[in-house]
């Protein structure tokens, strides 16, 4: 006689799996990737450039990628993702050709690389809130949102010829990034 032993699981023992899919697993990882890389730039950007308005859009995406990545890091570490926060080979061959230009073609460049960051931004983040199943990626995305639009309308201004080219006394646009507040 034949013993067999079917062993399955099934209810709470699913529960205590992180609620983490696979598009949730590339949105964190690519996020924690490009914000290392966008916050890379715009150290560069605090340090190479004659405008203001530029070193205020600098300041304002290190100040929002600083709160995004404690936010990522909470979640990563609630649901067991490993992300690393150090931006891909293709960024950090960017970030090398960023750092030998000045002036006018410096601004030009960083002002192009933060647009394309944006859309990349606001694509991902449409995603993860749409499809996205894990609630704390979720919310990073849905909350993220405002940011990057207002982000983007400045870059807008000054691509389209507001203020590329004026030199350092440039005035500054006047956005700057608000954390959300404390629950």
């Amino acid at each position: 006689m034949a013993m067999f032993c079917v062993f399955a699981t099934v209810g709470p023992a699913n529960a205590a799996q992180p609620n983490v899919s696979n598009g949730d697993r590339t949105f964190a990882e690519e996020m924690a990737k490009n914000n290392a890389a966008e916050a890379a730039a715009a150290e560069l950007a605090q340090k190479l450039t004659g405008r203001g308005d530029i070193r205020n859009i600098a300041q304002d995406v290190l100040d929002e990628r600083a709160a995004t990545d404690a936010q990522l890091r909470a979640v990563a570490s609630q649901d067991g993702l490993n992300l690393s926060f150090q931006p891909n080979a293709a960024a950090l061959g960017n970030l090398k050709e960023l750092a030998v230009l000045h002036g006018v073609a410096f601004d030009r460049r960083f002002i192009a690389d933060a647009e394309s960051a944006l859309e990349n931004d606001l694509s991902a983040a449409a995603h993860e809130a749409r499809d996205g199943v894990n609630p704390g990626l979720r919310y990073i995305a849905v909350n993220r949102r405002p940011w990057l639009l207002a982000q983007q309308r400045l870059l807008e201004q000054i691509s389209n010829g507001s203020t590329i080219g004026a030199g350092p006394e440039a005035a500054p646009l006047g956005w700057h990034y608000q954390p959300p507040p404390s629950h």
